[in-house]
């Protein structure tokens, strides 16, 4: 499956959560609690055009952003289980595909309408930038003393959201600012703290060092981050799991997870912690008016999850349809978000939603039977972009553009 997919948050040095393990909400954090009500049986079809975008024959892919000018970013996968970073630019009524040879096996991951790039090296484990326009490559610097780094997103002013590894291999938010030659470390509350985790079932003790994450960068610089929180005063007092905040702190106490946390931080260091109405959730990218797309998990026990969005501090439901599992908010440009929503029968459908009303699902492309997904989205373009599973979990690269006055406020 495509790196869209689901893949675990590394919070921490010693152990890879996924998050699953992550179960606890901050309830001194957390707003008023509050049952989900679905409120519509099935999400409506968007009347949205799906096209497939070019790869070689027998070639998978995906697409993860897309800018103003209509560049595409994401992966395409050779027959040999090799990932090519790949963008596909316009070419009248069609698009034609770029695979540069480059020193990195790995996807881009985000591109900004000056048409720079950032994209994540598989091999080295290292993030990278690729100007689509003058073809520049260079890979970004690792944290002092750190071994690897995991960018994310970029804004109009080239600044580099992600992650990157401290000395002890603690995973915490970082940024990089052209020229690139440096990482800097974001700073926000709890991350690089001692944790000690015990499973309730099988008694094993897992102890691990506090992280951080920061999935989306708006062009003021404010940041989308998440992070786990060993606040004893934020964790439910229930389960037999054991915690201790900090190294030497010889008062343990029960609890059954750790939270993940959901924030902002702006460019001149203010704070804002994000409400959650389920046990915790993940923000992953913000617009520029500070509209923070993410999930919610509403469901600790299943780990299923909600797409929401963030106006302030104060979360809000797209609109989860009745027949499906869950869901995640995975992009937002302007108005428009999309992410992508699962079903009890393992397929998922990509959705669109722009600003108002209730999400919308986007049209399957024909003889692609196992679903979609998506992840790009641009509003001036009206466009969404993603991937279309074939019945055999095989998947190709595609964008869909909605009609001229398309809302999902209809």
């Amino acid at each position: 499956m495509s790196h869209l997919s689901m893949r675990p948050r590394t919070l921490a040095v010693g152990v890879t959560l996924t998050a699953a393990a992550l179960s606890i909400a901050p309830a001194s954090l957390a707003g008023a609690r509050v049952t989900f009500t679905p409120v519509q049986a099935t999400a409506a079809t968007a009347p949205c055009n799906i096209a497939a975008l070019p790869v070689p024959h027998g070639w998978q892919g995906g697409v993860v952003d897309v800018n103003d000018s209509g560049v595409l970013v994401g992966s395409a996968l050779d027959p040999d289980g090799h990932l090519h970073p790949t963008y596909w630019t316009p070419d009248g009524a069609g698009f034609v595909r770029h695979s540069p040879k480059l020193a990195a096996e790995g996807e881009l991951l985000d591109v900004n309408n000056a048409g720079v790039a950032v994209g994540f090296d598989e091999d080295a484990h290292q993030g990278f930038v690729l100007n689509t326009v003058t073809g520049t490559f260079g890979y970004l610097p690792d944290m002092a003393g750190g071994q690897s780094d995991r960018p994310r997103r970029i804004n109009s002013a080239g600044v580099i959201a992600g992650a990157a590894s401290d000395p002890n291999g603690t995973w915490v938010a970082t940024t990089w600012a052209p020229p690139y030659n440096r990482a800097h470390q974001v700073g926000v509350p709890y991350e690089q703290q001692l944790m000690t985790w015990t499973d309730p079932d099988t008694g094993e003790v897992y102890t691990w060092i506090a992280g951080s994450e920061a999935d989306g960068i708006n062009d003021a610089g404010t940041l989308a981050v998440f992070t786990a929180d060993p606040d004893p005063h934020a964790m439910r007092a229930h389960g037999h799991s054991k915690f201790s905040r900090y190294p030497g702190d010889e008062q343990p106490l029960d609890s059954s997870g750790v939270p993940a946390v959901p924030m902002t931080k702006t460019a001149s260091g203010r704070l804002n912690t994000l409400h959650t109405t389920g046990d915790q959730a993940y923000t992953f990218a913000l617009n520029d008016t500070g509209i923070v797309v993410g999930d919610d998990v509403s469901n600790p026990d299943t780990y299923d999850t909600r797409p929401v969005y963030w106006i302030g501090s104060s979360e809000r439901d797209l609109g989860l349809p009745a027949d499906a599992q869950g869901g995640r908010a995975l992009n937002i440009d302007g108005t428009w978000a999309t992410g992508f929503l699962y079903y009890g029968d393992g397929t998922t459908r990509a959705y669109v939603w722009t600003g108002a009303g209730l999400l919308q699902t986007m049209p399957d492309l024909a003889g692609f039977t196992g679903g979609t997904m998506a992840h790009g989205v641009d509003q001036a373009l009206r466009e969404v972009a993603g991937l279309a599973f074939a019945a055999d979990g095989s998947h190709v690269p595609v964008m869909w553009r909605c009609p001229a006055g398309f809302s999902t406020d209809e």
